[in-house]
């Protein structure tokens, strides 16, 4: 089943494109259910229609940015997206500033199974850091 943080990403990428509800229940039966809340629309199901909307996102123009609720209803703050983006910076081989933020997507999209940083559930950002520091990275308090 979908877990809560998915389910919120999804209805903030719904109101985010000014999606009609007709046109997202589609989308959704498109994945066999008729709601986020159904119990066959699975972790991985959920990850899948994450990426659909995303990509829409990308394809209209369309930013998501986080606001102060998304903190407050369990994503990581900006403040530990700072910490793990200059912890990343400090293992990354890649050449570039903007390889490196790439290669940090592409880290956390493989080993947390979210799209973008900002969408990491604030409980898994100790995990992160505890994966960053044993790869190198050094966290000065």
């Amino acid at each position: 089943m979908a877990n809560n943080a998915q389910k919120a990403i999804i209805h903030v990428l719904k109101g985010k494109l000014k999606l009609p509800d007709e046109h997202y229940r589609d989308m959704l039966a498109a994945f066999g259910v008729s709601s986020s809340a159904d119990d066959k629309f699975t972790f991985q199901k959920a990850k899948e229609f994450i990426q659909l909307l995303s990509k829409q996102c990308i394809d209209n123009g369309v930013e998501f940015k986080k606001n102060k609720r998304h903190s407050a209803r369990g994503f990581i703050s900006p403040g530990q997206s700072s910490m793990i983006i200059d912890m990343w910076f400090q293992v990354s081989r890649q050449p570039t500033t903007e390889s490196k933020r790439l290669s940090l997507d592409t880290f956390i999209k493989n080993k947390y199974h979210v799209e973008r940083l900002e969408w990491l559930p604030s409980n898994t950002v100790h995990k992160v850091v505890r994966t960053l520091k044993a790869m190198g990275a050094i966290y000065a308090k």
